[in-house]
């Protein structure tokens, strides 16, 4: 999946439910089968997952992410959140970071070990 901004690459709801299954694993394992056709569908499912698994707050309706007319500020705000410190994004990525080899974590620094 090829993301090149923030208004037209989130409003179908595939980037936000691979995202989602980044974050945790198996909340969206289906998310590279999604139908941009699908796009409101696609939005609610993942924004519900994100507020209910995730404790992602739901700022931005299904409704809003999905028009074609989706607002850029409005989606890396909603997005932001799921990056905020010690939020599920930020989790997963440390996670990741600890699995690569010669890689190590002190406090917030990374560096190679």
């Amino acid at each position: 999946l090829k993301l090149t901004n923030f208004h037209s690459n989130w409003n179908d709801g595939r980037a936000l439910s691979a995202l989602i299954e980044y974050c945790q694993p198996g909340l969206c394992p289906n998310w590279q089968q999604l139908g941009s056709e699908n796009a409101l569908k696609n939005c609610e499912r993942a924004i519900g997952l994100a507020e209910r698994y995730l404790n992602v707050p739901a700022i931005i309706s299904p409704g809003d992410m999905s028009s074609a007319e989706l607002d850029e500020l409005s989606c890396i705000t909603y997005l932001s959140y799921f990056m905020k410190y010690n939020g599920p994004g930020y989790r997963a990525t440390l996670e990741r970071v600890r699995q690569k080899p010669g890689w190590q974590l002190n406090g917030e620094q990374l560096g190679e070990g």
